[in-house]
């Protein structure tokens, strides 16, 4: 059984992995700079009424970023040793996917009109990857209704517990909905990409802003170079590695970064002659109240401080998601720096990386 959410007893909510994360990382480090673990239970309350209520074990939510040289992502599993309550959520959402599964194994629904975590079943593997994005509330709820052969919901129809949706428009009761997984948080969305292959990045399909187009995982990141080339590129996550140029402040008290990117973009220069180009640096200011505001603010100034204070063996993949025209500001006529000014934080991701592993 896979979960996608658990109650913090911490915290006296459920939250997603991610949001783990975040709680994990702004907790105080004791003397010996370490954090606390979070202890989950199952997200379903009538599990929770048990006597014996059942634990559910985060994985890979502690990774310091300050000590990973890869990325790792974070999740939860089922542990064995307890029991769920015969109704849990989980265990019916389980048998409807299997279902769903079976079916799309047998060739008798349409793969395509499926979320991606059923496409990614059906090549051997699973994985939750995020079907829609966008950086605040309108992400919208989408539901796929799937019509599962009548022989799959025979085959189980005496355990109580399955619940089939009836088609508002089908005559045909064996039906399930399925939602789409969303996410309003870039992090979330950079841990699918990394995670998939190259080829899978082709393949699997994603949808920015409610009103976006469907377009594959690797249509919707690019590399900073093409920065420059963004009036063809909408709703755009760029990548690529940095360094940080100057912190301002110290580590227990910094005040902001500048970070560089490696690779240069080509801008055009000069009114008289469109044509006359030249390779520049492209470079963030990032100040540290900001960063703090934002998800795993602690840790990100963990990386920034760390990379500054190891360039000769750390460094920082940045991810930037950019919805429109990004905002240049040239600076030093001389050098050609461009800075890139974002909406806010937000809109900015890390992945701590060791020097000699820059692959995407």
């Amino acid at each position: 059984m896979k979960i996608t959410k658990a109650y913090c007893e911490q915290a006296d909510r459920i939250v997603n992995i991610y949001q783990a994360r975040i709680l994990f990382s702004e907790q105080t480090p004791n003397a010996c700079g370490e954090r606390k673990r979070l202890d989950f239970l199952c997200s379903d309350e009538q599990c929770r009424s048990l006597i014996i209520p059942p634990k559910i074990t985060g994985t890979n939510y502690t990774v310091s970023f300050e000590k990973e040289d890869k990325f790792i992502a974070p999740h939860y599993k089922i542990n064995s040793k307890y029991k769920h309550h015969p109704m849990c959520d989980w265990l019916i959402k389980e048998q409807e996917e299997t279902l769903v599964e079976e079916a799309l194994l047998a060739g008798a629904v349409d793969e395509g009109l499926l979320p991606n975590r059923y496409k990614r079943v059906a090549k051997g593997k699973v994985h939750d990857v995020i079907d829609q994005f966008w950086l605040d509330d309108s992400v919208c709820d989408e539901e796929t209704l799937v019509v599962i052969p009548k022989e799959s919901v025979e085959r189980v129809k005496t355990n109580s517990r399955l619940r089939t949706v009836k088609a508002s428009n089908q005559n045909n009761k064996n039906a399930i909905k399925v939602a789409s997984l969303k996410s309003n948080v870039l992090h979330e969305l950079v841990s699918c990409f990394l995670g998939l292959t190259v080829e899978e990045r082709k393949k699997t399909s994603l949808k920015i802003g409610k009103n976006g187009k469907k377009r594959s995982y690797y249509q919707c990141f690019h590399s900073i170079k093409n920065l420059a080339s963004h009036s063809w590129l909408e709703n755009i996550i760029f990548y690529g590695g940095v360094v940080i140029t100057k912190r301002y402040g110290n580590a227990s008290a910094p005040k902001g970064y500048i970070l560089q990117f490696y690779d240069e973009i080509t801008i055009k220069v000069g009114v008289a002659d469109s044509k006359s180009t030249r390779d520049v640096k492209v470079s963030l200011y990032l100040k540290a109240d900001d960063i703090r505001e934002l998800p795993f603010g602690n840790q990100y100034i963990e990386i920034l401080n760390t990379v500054y204070e190891n360039e000769k063996t750390h460094y920082i993949k940045c991810f930037l998601f950019l919805p429109n025209n990004p905002r240049y500001n040239y600076t030093d006529k001389y050098e050609w720096k461009v800075d890139v000014i974002l909406p806010s934080l937000k809109y900015v991701d890390f992945i701590p990386a060791l020097k000699g592993t820059r692959g995407n």
